[in-house]
């Protein structure tokens, strides 16, 4: 995809890492609704994870203290 970058395979040097701190949602509902969202897209076999970004999204599910509820 035009504009993501992949990790690099042979010089982890110039890495750059995708981070997200929090994601603020209005209820629980929400919340629950964006982790299984997050497994889903982690399931999917149409991704390439070698994307930072897409990864990073990718394994959002196993953080749900970075999703908060109010603010």
């Amino acid at each position: 995809m035009k504009g993501l970058k992949k990790y690099i395979e042979k010089n982890g040097d110039n890495q750059k890492w995708v981070s997200i701190t929090k994601i603020i949602v209005p209820s629980q509902y929400d919340k629950d609704q964006l982790l299984r969202a997050f497994e889903y897209i982690h399931d999917s076999r149409t991704l390439d994870s070698d994307y930072l970004a897409v990864n990073y999204i990718m394994h959002l599910y196993e953080h749900p203290e970075k999703i908060i509820i109010g603010g």
